[in-house]
């Protein structure tokens, strides 16, 4: 769906500038290597003496072997080709990553070692590789035993501090990352004070609060390290963490050259950060993205400290020293979380290579700045959609959060000082992302929700555990908030259900955060109606409408959905009046009978008016007489809160339009719901707006001569 979803002749445009007229010759290096991987089993043979089914190198002696980097050159040409099996592994002994072997588990791994892989491995990737609960601990034996392995990552894996503690113990190690493991201890890592320079311990599951303090004091005996990434935007200690002050000290972590603490797990203040940055001489990059108000109330103060860090003397134990000469002289200062163009744009690069759920809340945190009034040029946006669209089909959860943005710059500020094609691309980027949001059921809808939906698979673990996170990580105060007047519209028309990340409507409508990048989208596309600048898809924004309106239950979403088709309709509400003259598109005949001919629009209004109008335990009782498989589109029914909108009116203006609407109308018994509502709204004293318009649906097919009504 994704790959059909994106505009393949835009994406080839895209690389065809520097594709054309490049000739590319195979060096003899890759040549040779091709020439291996397409004949690898000519190149080994199974051992005879092995109980096991393993294999070593078809050489003239057999003490023979290949060595790295050619061995290193091999097992990487092969793992791009999903070649490498578990069984392979022995004949290679220095750097292995499990991420290019296929059909393979922690305990094949552990048992495929080589006494070659013993003694010479130094690298080893492990990233989420399975773990078998009943060997979990032998295996950890087994790893634990590679004499020369310097380097190890084993993120994403089921590893408990109790393994940690196994696999270490007789390790040298001088990159360990331990990044979403289920490790909330790690003072076993203090047998590697004297050999660890790289420690990357990203979003630990750290559940007590006072493993925080412990967690710091273990990092400060760790002596040696050059890099430490710490940041965490799920758990953090409830308060200023008591070893934060030996961290400030200058002989502590001497050699520091990167921080990453993003999240502020350890509540450090701004003027920690102040002391920080005069006491560590060595520090070249400071991560401190997303700290929480309450710490850093002022949102700018983390790209003042940039600022003044960049520009004054600072005096330290070294004595007075200009940070503009340090700066030139490569040594580099990094201070990540300003909120200038060149800030957001050095943080999105940062992230985009090392953090996804940091890139996400730069995204987030770029569209709450445009709300409080931060002004950012159209160049910034420029720079920001040349990131996104050269990977949007490879890493698209990355990128979702940029509607966010891209709504906030719509909404928010005049938007005449952006060109006319850098406002087309931010188009065509929200319909990519509305159509990947709705184009699987399983995405945004729950079980209970999707008629086609089943239980959550492990395909989709990674996106819910990304949304999570992100969810976390913007809080109430953070959520991008319309101009007054649309904050007016969104509470007449949803009861202010626009107003946060996981929150809850006063009807209880869940918006949970994938619903929220779909209410982004419509809200955006509904701007570029009213900006009249862009060459607008009716067909295609109309396919985003209706599986809105059919797939997704939260008010919020149906309101915008319903708000942009009556635009789309060119019947612009006395709400949106200011923008009336802007607005006139009307559908072309074709257009018109493409969106007429398609049945499950209109049972998508139709299945609207009833979720407004009638009670979920009315509906099942109507269902129980009349037959739920003479309404498939109302198995699943929610009611909804849309407020004044006039979703009867909607639907009266659009079986009125063609008579393959009204046909498709009446197939779909849209004449024995409307008369459902009829009763129900006699039942509820409702205006006597809606019950002549109900009337005036009820006569429209008679008026086509399909039924007497």
């Amino acid at each position: 769906m994704r790959a059909s979803s994106l505009d393949r002749s835009s994406r080839s445009s895209f690389r065809a500038d520097s594709e054309i007229n490049r000739v590319e010759v195979p060096s003899l290096k890759n040549l040779c290597l091709d020439v291996i991987a397409k004949n690898f089993d000519l190149f080994i043979t199974k051992c005879p003496r092995c109980d096991e089914e393993k294999y070593r190198w078809r050489v003239p002696r057999p003490e023979s072997s290949i060595i790295s980097p050619i061995a290193d050159m091999i097992f990487k040409e092969l793992g791009e080709r999903r070649l490498l099996k578990w069984k392979y592994l022995s004949l290679f002994s220095t750097r292995i990553n499990v991420a290019d072997v296929t059909g393979i588990d922690l305990d094949d791994l552990a048992g495929s070692l080589s006494d070659g892989t013993i003694k010479s491995l130094h690298t080893l990737k492990l990233y989420r590789l399975p773990m078998k609960m009943v060997t979990k601990l032998s295996d950890m034996r087994a790893l634990g035993q590679l004499q020369n392995l310097q380097y190890l990552d084993i993120r994403c894996m089921p590893l408990d501090s109790e393994g940690l503690s196994i696999l270490v113990k007789n390790l040298r190690l001088k990159h360990l990352d331990i990044t979403e493991t289920m490790v909330d201890d790690i003072s076993c890592l203090t047998v590697l004070r004297n050999h660890l320079n790289v420690l990357i311990m990203h979003q630990l599951d750290v559940g007590q609060d006072d493993c925080f303090n412990q967690m710091l004091l273990t990092i400060l005996e760790l002596k040696e390290l050059r890099q430490l990434d710490v940041s965490n935007l799920s758990y953090s200690s409830p308060s200023r963490v008591e070893a934060v002050d030996a961290l400030l000290e200058p002989e502590q972590l001497p050699h520091l050259v990167h921080l990453e603490m993003s999240g502020n797990p350890f509540q450090c203040t701004l003027r920690d950060l102040h002391i920080l940055i005069r006491n560590k001489k060595n520090l070249k990059y400071l991560g401190v993205a997303e700290f929480s108000k309450e710490l850093l109330p002022d949102e700018y103060a983390v790209g003042r400290l940039a600022t003044k860090y960049s520009h004054i003397e600072v005096r330290s134990k070294h004595g007075l020293f200009d940070i503009t000469a340090w700066l030139n002289k490569d040594l580099f200062f990094q201070i990540i979380g300003g909120l200038s163009e060149t800030e957001v744009m050095k943080r999105l690069e940062t992230f985009l290579k090392t953090r996804d759920i940091l890139f996400n809340g730069t995204l987030v945190q770029l569209a709450t700045a445009i709300e409080h009034g931060h002004y950012l040029p159209p160049s910034l946006f420029e720079k920001i959609m040349d990131i996104l669209e050269k990977d949007f089909e490879e890493r698209y959860e990355l990128h979702k959060a940029v509607v966010l943005a891209i709504c906030a710059r719509l909404v928010e500020t005049d938007c005449e000082d952006i060109p006319s094609g850098l406002l087309q691309r931010m188009l065509n980027y929200t319909q990519l992302i509305i159509e990947e949001e709705l184009g699987c059921n399983s995405y945004i809808c729950s079980s209970s929700i999707s008629r086609n939906s089943s239980d959550s698979s492990e395909s989709n673990d990674c996106d819910e555990k990304l949304d999570s996170q992100l969810e976390a990580l913007v809080s109430a105060d953070s959520v991008i908030r319309s101009t007054d007047a649309d904050n007016d519209f969104d509470e007449e028309v949803t009861g202010g259900g626009i107003n946060g990340f996981g929150s809850v409507d006063e009807d209880g409508d869940d918006i949970d955060i994938n619903y929220l990048y779909v209410t982004y989208c419509l809200k955006s596309l509904r701007m570029f109606y009213c900006l009249g600048r862009v060459v607008l898809d009716n067909i295609r924004i109309c396919r985003g409408i209706f599986k809105s309106l059919q797939y997704v239950r939260s008010s919020t979403v149906k309101t915008c959905a319903l708000l942009l088709l009556s635009v789309v309709f060119d019947r612009v509400s006395e709400l949106f009046y200011q923008f009336e003259s802007k607005c006139h598109k009307e559908l072309s005949p074709s257009e018109w009978e493409e969106i007429c001919s398609e049945i499950s629009y209109v049972q998508s209004l139709i299945q609207c008016a009833a979720e407004t109008y009638i009670s979920r335990y009315e509906m099942e009782e109507w269902l129980a007489v009349h037959g739920v498989n003479n309404f498939p589109y109302l198995r699943q029914f929610y009611e909804i809160n849309i407020g004044d909108f006039d979703v009867l009116g909607t639907l009266k203006e659009f079986i009125s339009k063609r008579y393959q609407v009204c046909e498709n109308f009446v197939n779909s018994g849209g004449l024995e719901v409307c008369e459902l509502i009829l009763e129900n709204l006699d039942a509820t004293n409702t205006s006597p707006e809606d019950e002549a318009c109900l009337r005036e649906i009820l006569q429209i097919p008679r008026s086509y001569g399909l039924f007497d009504a």
